[in-house]
């Protein structure tokens, strides 16, 4: 990880209060304890499992991302994020909320480049002195309560890929506010979210040693915990996959998603059962042909691949007549 740029600004607020800002004049001088604060808020925000979305296509209305552009273009850190805070201080102003510290911090990781934006709430530590023994309380920042925040991933977004935003929801309800602080929409459907948990498991699975008919049981039992979520309108839940994945090491697929950086929404909710095909199903492309198939069908062994043969049993007359006759 290479950090480019960090700064640290304060919202003073009060429940029902006005919004007083104190800024930053300067980006912090970036030293070994600097890079382990950002290690560790980044590992943080990974660890929430955030939900993707995009910008609202209107940046006069939502400049955020137009403040942005102008920062990569003119590299003056300091400045975009006076010109954010300014929108938070607006957006922040109409709702009872409290203030905090906003942080701002641009990183390359796997030769991507992210912006976070996230906001801070100080908590109660207490240290021991040395020479007395004696305890004292601390205020200091919770890296492990995050507020809000949101991460950009600016590769992405310059090059015109969809979810290039992320948001995590912490210790307080991802607020209205911070949504149109950052200018967001079109949070990712949960097709979109199962879709990317099938490729992350599909990858994960790839790196173990199971057989494949142990992974084909694991994956039969995710698609039977999304039926069952679906037909009793419950959140699909991140951690709940990885126990079926590992029942013995529950957080292995966690941590697997955490360390690449998936950004997959730690609850989905199933819309329709279509939503979760892609886990029921699977496709193979060879010379001349392309085979989707019900994976049922190799359980049941009405689908038979073995010894450069592909065997499809219990087809129908009308099915067989189709081909035969190219259609």
């Amino acid at each position: 990880m290479i950090l480019k740029n960090i700064i640290f600004h304060q919202v003073i607020k009060e429940a029902n209060g006005n919004p007083e800002l104190n800024l930053s004049q300067d980006v912090i001088t970036i030293d070994d304890d600097v890079k382990d604060f950002a290690t560790k808020l980044i590992k943080s925000f990974n660890s929430k499992y955030p939900t993707q979305g995009t910008f609202e296509e209107n940046a006069d209305l939502y400049p955020f991302q137009r403040y942005i552009g102008e920062y990569l273009e003119e590299e003056d850190f300091v400045t975009f994020s006076h010109q954010s805070m300014q929108i938070l201080e607006n957006k922040i102003s109409i709702h009872n909320a409290t203030g905090g510290y906003v942080v701002f911090l641009h990183y390359i990781f796997r030769e991507q480049d992210f912006l976070i934006t996230i906001m801070l709430d100080k908590s109660d530590q207490f240290t021991v002195h040395d020479d007395s023994l004696g305890i004292e309380k601390l205020k200091t920042l919770d890296l492990d309560k995050i507020a809000r925040g949101s991460r950009l991933n600016i590769i992405k977004w310059i090059n015109g890929e969809s979810l290039y935003l992320s948001f995590i929801k912490g210790t307080r309800t991802l607020s209205n506010y911070f949504i149109s602080f950052i200018g967001a929409t079109d949070i990712s459907s949960s097709k979109e979210n199962i879709k990317k948990l099938y490729n992350s498991v599909n990858n994960y699975l790839l790196s173990t040693p199971y057989t494949r008919n142990k992974k084909e049981k694991i994956k039969e039992r995710i698609t039977g915990y999304f039926t069952d979520c679906y037909q009793n309108e419950r959140l699909v839940e991140l951690n709940s996959i990885s126990a079926i994945i590992s029942a013995d090491s529950p957080n292995l697929f966690l941590e697997y998603l955490e360390e690449n950086e998936d950004d997959i929404s730690d609850n989905i909710k199933i819309v329709k059962s279509d939503d979760f095909s892609v886990f029921k199903s699977s496709k193979v492309k060879g010379d001349g042909f392309e085979l989707h198939y019900d994976r049922k069908l190799l359980k049941s062994n009405k689908l038979i691949a073995q010894n450069g043969k592909i065997i499809i049993s219990g087809v129908s007359e009308d099915i067989i007549n189709q081909i035969n006759n190219g259609s």
